[in-house]
């Protein structure tokens, strides 16, 4: 099966320069990309068509490692608070800052293709450059952008998940009554 196309948000200076397979989209009920119009996204269900598509072994790890899937009672402090994902930046790409708007999750970038060479992401004032099979953990409710290097696409898995420190239920009740999360 092709690669779909680009669907989603448009943080991407030029539209259409970028795919992704979102294999999770915890609560945003957003809508499949095409060719799975009739298997909608479900509330903290990994998606089942693409997951068997495109990555039945990611899922089969993942599966029990999510927090929101583990607890479908925690909550989400925006919809989507949890994600998995696989992004394609076609050469060139660069994606302007941009933040989440809390801070209970962590980001995890897998790089599996194009990493190196003049790719990388800038957190706030630290640049980072992506290698092949190596991960990086962060907090996106700091400001960040990408820029993708001009002479080979880029591919990571890139995972949005609750932060360890409030990844229960308990523990998150424990963090919005210690004052440990943004915005209370």
């Amino acid at each position: 099966r092709l690669w779909p196309a680009a669907y989603g948000p448009e943080l991407i200076r030029r539209p259409q320069n970028w795919s992704k397979v979102l294999l999770y989209d915890g609560d945003l009920g957003g809508a499949p990309p095409p060719g799975f119009a009739g298997q909608p996204y479900r509330k903290r269900e990994l998606h089942a068509g693409l997951c068997a598509t495109y990555a039945k072994h990611t899922c089969e790890i993942l599966k029990d490692l999510l927090p929101g899937l583990k607890h479908p009672d925690l909550p989400y402090l925006q919809p989507d608070h949890e994600q998995v994902a696989f992004f394609r930046l076609a050469a060139g790409s660069r994606i302007a800052f941009h933040q989440a708007s809390q801070n209970a999750r962590l980001t995890i970038h897998l790089c599996l293709h194009g990493c190196g060479g003049e790719s990388r992401i800038q957190i706030g004032m630290k640049s980072l450059r992506w290698e092949l099979g190596k991960v990086h953990v962060f907090d996106d409710s700091f400001l960040h952008r990408v820029r993708i290097d001009p002479r080979k696409e880029r591919w990571i898995l890139h995972v949005m998940t609750t932060h360890p420190g409030m990844d229960t239920p308990a523990k998150f009740e424990e963090a919005m009554h210690g004052g440990r999360l943004w915005p209370s």
